[in-house]
C-alpha cells in the first residue's frame, strides 16, 4: 500500500517541476514585494513625506530596505532564467496524469504568457495533434478554450460521428494565456507547414478557441495565405465575439483600484493575470466578412426561469449576446439548459456541428 501511494505520487511529478516551482516563486515575491512597495509609498506621500521633503531621509531609507528585500527574488529569477532555458520543452499533452495535466492547463490560462516569457518548464508548447480515423483530406480542427487542453473536446462516441462524415478529427494544443493573435498565428504556421494542395478544414472551437480560429481565418485573408479559402467552415461554441463577463468584471475592478491612490498599487498584482484573459475582455467581432468561409455558432443558456437573470448568465461564462454576436454567421442553434463546460459533450452540439459538416 505504501508503494502504491508513493508511486501515485510520482506520476504527478517531474524532476523539473522544482525548477518551474521556484521560477513562480521568485516572480511572486517580487510581485507582492512591489506591490507592497508601491503602498507604502502611498501612505508616505498622504502624509507629505516625498524625495523633496524635510524627511526625505525617511523616503530614501524605505527605498533602500525594499531594494535590499527585492535583491533575492530578483537574483534568483536572474539566475533561474538560463537554466530554464536549457531545459527540454516539456510533452505535457502526453502526460499519464489526468490532474498533472488539468493543473497544468490551468496554471498557463492563469499565467501562461510569463510562463512562456521565462521558459518555465511547465509553459505548454503549441501542438497540432492528429486524431481517430483515416488520414484525409477533410480536417476537422478542434480548439480549446482558457485552462483546458486538447482532451476537452476528445469524446471517442461522438468523434465517431465525424469519422463517419469523411472528416480527419485534429486537436489543437495551446498555451491559453498567451494572447489571441499569437495563438492564432502559431494555429496559421502549423497548418501551412503541412497544408497539401485539395487539403479542406473546419475549425471547431469552444470558448476563446472559436475566437482564435476566428483571427487565424482573418490572418490567412490579410496575408493572402495558401489557407485563404481552405476553410470551409468555422463553428464557435460558447465563443465570447463580444467579450466574456468575467474578464471584464476583472477590467472594470482593475480600473476601480487604479483610481484611488491607497488601492493603486494593487493593480501591479491584478496585471498579473494572463494576456489571454486580458484579451477576453474585447472578444473578437470584426467588421471584415469572411467570403470563403461558412460561420455557424452555437450559444448555451442555463436552466433559470427569470428571464433577466438568464440573458444575463447566459452558458454561466458567455451570455447568449456575446455567443450569438457575429453578425455574419450563416446559421446560429441556441440550447437550453447547458452550461459552458457542458456544452462540449453535449449531444445537441454534436448534432449540430455534423448538421453543419455534411
Amino acid at each position: 500500500m505504501v508503494e502504491k501511494k508513493k508511486l501515485n505520487w510520482q506520476s504527478h511529478f517531474r524532476l523539473t517541476d522544482t525548477l518551474a516551482a521556484a521560477q513562480l516563486a521568485a516572480r511572486s515575491t517580487h510581485h507582492v514585494i512591489t506591490a507592497s512597495e508601491q503602498l507604502h509609498f502611498a501612505v508616505l506621500r498622504a502624509v507629505g513625506i516625498t524625495e523633496s521633503s524635510p524627511l526625505r531621509w525617511l523616503y530614501t531609507g524605505t527605498k533602500w530596505v525594499y531594494t535590499g528585500i527585492k535583491f533575492a527574488p530578483i537574483t534568483a529569477e536572474a539566475v533561474l532564467h538560463p537554466l530554464a532555458r536549457k531545459v527540454a520543452v516539456q510533452e505535457i499533452s502526453d502526460d499519464k496524469s489526468n490532474t498533472r495535466r488539468q493543473t497544468i492547463a490551468v496554471l498557463n490560462g492563469v499565467l501562461g504568457d510569463q510562463l512562456a516569457d521565462s521558459h518555465n518548464p511547465l509553459a505548454k508548447p503549441f501542438r497540432l495533434l492528429s486524431g481517430q480515423g483515416p488520414a484525409t483530406q477533410k480536417k476537422a480542427i478542434f480548439l480549446h478554450g482558457l485552462c483546458m487542453d486538447q482532451l476537452a473536446w476528445q469524446s471517442p462516441q461522438l468523434l465517431n460521428n465525424i469519422v463517419e462524415l469523411g472528416w480527419q478529427p485534429m486537436f489543437v494544443d495551446y498555451n491559453s494565456g498567451l494572447p489571441l493573435l499569437r495563438n492564432a498565428n502559431l494555429l496559421l504556421q502549423s497548418l501551412e507547414q503541412q497544408h497539401q494542395p485539395g487539403d479542406e478544414y473546419a475549425f471547431i472551437g469552444h470558448s476563446m478557441g472559436g475566437l482564435i480560429a476566428h483571427i487565424a481565418l482573418q490572418r490567412a485573408r490579410q496575408n493572402k495565405s495558401t489557407l485563404e479559402g481552405a476553410v470551409k467552415n468555422l463553428i464557435c461554441v460558447g465563443s465570447p465575439h463580444q467579450g466574456a463577463p468575467m474578464a471584464q468584471l476583472g477590467h472594470w475592478l482593475e480600473e476601480q483600484l487604479s483610481q484611488i491612490s491607497f488601492t493603486l498599487p494593487l493593480t501591479y498584482l491584478t496585471r498579473m493575470r494572463s494576456a489571454g484573459i486580458h484579451d477576453l475582455n474585447h472578444g473578437y467581432n470584426p467588421n471584415t466578412p469572411l467570403a470563403a468561409t461558412r460561420i455557424y455558432l452555437v450559444a448555451g443558456e442555463l436552466a433559470v426561469t427569470q428571464a433577466h437573470v438568464k440573458k444575463a448568465l447566459g452558458d454561466g461564462l458567455v451570455t447568449t449576446t456575446s455567443a450569438l454576436g457575429l453578425k455574419q454567421a450563416t446559421e446560429q442553434a441556441m440550447l437550453t439548459n447547458v452550461g459552458h463546460i457542458e456544452l462540449l459533450r453535449d449531444a445537441r452540439v454534436w448534432q449540430s456541428v455534423c448538421q453543419w459538416l455534411c
